[in-house]
């Protein structure tokens, strides 16, 4: 393995790739393709042991941003939230901000629901400017994501991190997630 390997204290013990039925070639290539390719973590589960785990810009156990991982991660907290009935995807996002969260018209601010948030199809730009047709453009919107997120928070009464690890933390033994 290369030097950003590492394995942290509390995961699974580490374990031979050919012990968990890998080819140790194939374990390195896919640890060279991570790194090469930005990744800043990296982990190989198998069999009740860890094959690998990459570590490429922060110290062992450090909080690292893991970007578009947290979309899903956020979709699974929203999903549990609107069977709950504490949300929904056709609500309008100034139903979670309020007015002037965007530099749209205020009748075409009401307009944009939190689903076209979800899907990326705000037709906004990162000034949260119309930039295309709402629903339909699709672009990828950090700056819209965030103020969902924001919102979410605030409706649900938590943080995302208090909010992960009541709902998904405890149960899959996730102790060291961070928002």
């Amino acid at each position: 393995m290369s030097d950003a390997t590492v394995v942290p204290a509390d995961s699974p013990p580490p374990i031979a790739p050919q012990e968990a039925g890998l080819g140790a070639s194939a374990v390195q290539r896919a640890v060279e393709f991570a790194i090469a390719t930005g990744a800043s973590q990296m982990i190989v589960l198998a069999h009740g042991g860890t094959v690998a785990d990459v570590c490429t810009d922060a110290e062992p156990g450090a909080a690292a941003d893991v970007f578009a991982i947290q979309k899903s991660i956020f979709a699974i907290l929203f999903g549990m939230a609107q069977a709950r009935g504490m949300i929904g995807l056709d609500e309008s996002l100034s139903d979670l901000l309020g007015a002037g969260w965007s530099r749209l018209a205020p009748h075409q601010e009401r307009e944009v629901l939190i689903r076209h948030v979800m899907t990326m199809t705000t037709g906004m730009s990162d000034q949260l400017e119309a930039l295309g047709v709402l629903g339909e453009t699709w672009r990828y919107n950090n700056v819209a994501y965030g103020l969902l997120k924001e919102g979410f928070c605030a409706r649900m009464g938590m943080d995302l991190t208090t909010l992960t690890h009541a709902w998904l933390g405890e149960r899959l033994g996730l102790r060291d997630t961070h928002w």
